[in-house]
């Protein structure tokens, strides 16, 4: 969560986020969606964008992804 919290913040230009804060009511939009899925990838995080508008809080999107 932890990782991918810090990416929200790089990609939507922000101090911080919460768990459970969506990626939408923070100011993200199709366009940050793709760069957000970009910057996951390359972490390590396999996303994808249908993920991403399905579970938009990190809590949820860490679930979805977890192996």
């Amino acid at each position: 969560e932890m990782g991918m919290a810090a990416v929200w913040c790089q990609v939507l230009g922000l101090d911080r986020v919460g768990v459970e804060d969506s990626f939408f009511d923070l100011g993200g939009d199709s366009i940050h969606a793709v760069a957000l899925v970009g910057a996951l990838r390359a972490i390590g995080l396999e996303v994808s964008i249908q993920q991403l508008f399905r579970h938009r809080t990190i809590a949820a999107l860490c679930d979805a992804v977890a192996p």
